[in-house]
């Protein structure tokens, strides 16, 4: 709850705003319902002392269009470290081994600088704009679309601790 309370989380994420103990179990048992029926796998990021990091999760998983997209976030003072692009890099990898995908997307508003620099430092390419795309709090927006392939990721190897 309280690395949610930053306001850059919300701002770009589904994220709510406020967001308190209530929204905080809400969150646990649409993504467990979503991870039981397969099509979501939502993650915290920590460091070894168990302190939290951030969240990375693999959502709208299709086995039939062989495709997901990859979200994240990053708490306020992880951000800088390379946490969210190792947690994109180590999801990426599981999903591509694990799961019968051949493309992993993130889209990202065209705003987000920092969000940009993580899908391109995990080996994303580009794909362009896609207006109109995606509903965020009641507005509908545009989003710069990043993809992985199956036979890109192979080409990253292990990504570093």
């Amino acid at each position: 709850m309280t690395a949610c309370q930053d306001p850059e989380i919300p701002l770009h994420t589904n994220v709510p705003s406020p967001y308190g103990e209530e929204e905080a179990r809400r969150w646990i048992e649409i993504s467990e319902t979503r991870r039981r029926a397969g099509t979501d796998v939502s993650l915290l990021v920590v460091d070894p002392e168990d302190r939290l990091l951030g969240s990375v999760g693999l959502h709208d998983i299709s086995e039939m269009s062989r495709r997901a997209e990859i979200g994240y976030w990053t708490a306020a003072e992880a951000r800088g470290r390379g946490v969210a692009t190792r947690a994109v890099r180590r999801l990426s990898r599981h999903a591509f081994e694990s799961l019968p995908l051949e493309r992993i997307d993130i889209a990202v508003e065209p705003e987000n600088r920092a969000s940009h620099r993580v899908a391109e430092r995990a080996g994303f390419r580009r794909d362009g704009l896609l207006r109109a795309w995606t509903e965020l709090k009641g507005r509908q927006i545009d989003v710069v679309m990043y993809s992985l392939l199956r036979e890109e990721a192979s080409l990253h190897g292990e990504p570093p601790p």
